[in-house]
């Protein structure tokens, strides 16, 4: 159970019931808890999800495809990136197609906000680094 006992219940909030509360690391965190069937389970859905969003990134879409975009960023982050995440489709884009460097964070509305959040999220994590500095 590591980091799910040293959890804080009161600083987690989701709007809607879940079926499973993921925190931490998706892929560490939980499968660091399950036995060897369920975690060859989910191995097996993950590597499937990951090769669907693949084939959605190489879709060829006029000018560009936007999952394509997104999913470039894979690998060229730096490790003290701070990504911000604006509401709508763009949401679903790196929710499918980003895997953030250990250790960077993105910043989401989830779903409590309207268009252009990611301006003052953006700006809040570079403020917020430069005085951590």
């Amino acid at each position: 159970m590591g980091a799910l006992r040293r959890l804080d219940g009161k600083v987690v909030f989701v709007r809607s019931v879940p079926v499973v509360a993921i925190i931490g690391q998706q892929s560490t965190s939980v499968l660091e808890n399950c036995d060897t069937l369920l975690r060859g389970t989910i191995e097996d859905q993950l590597r499937a999800c990951r090769e669907l969003a693949a084939e959605r990134a190489a879709i060829p879409a006029e000018p560009v495809n936007p999952e394509l975009v997104v999913r470039e960023l894979n690998g060229r982050l730096p490790s003290d990136a701070q990504v911000s995440i604006d509401v709508g489709s763009c949401v679903y884009w790196y929710a499918r197609q980003l895997i953030l460097p250990e250790g960077v964070p993105a910043h989401v509305s989830g779903t409590l906000s309207s268009m252009g959040c990611a301006i003052p999220y953006g700006l809040a994590a570079k403020l917020g680094q430069e005085r951590a500095r």
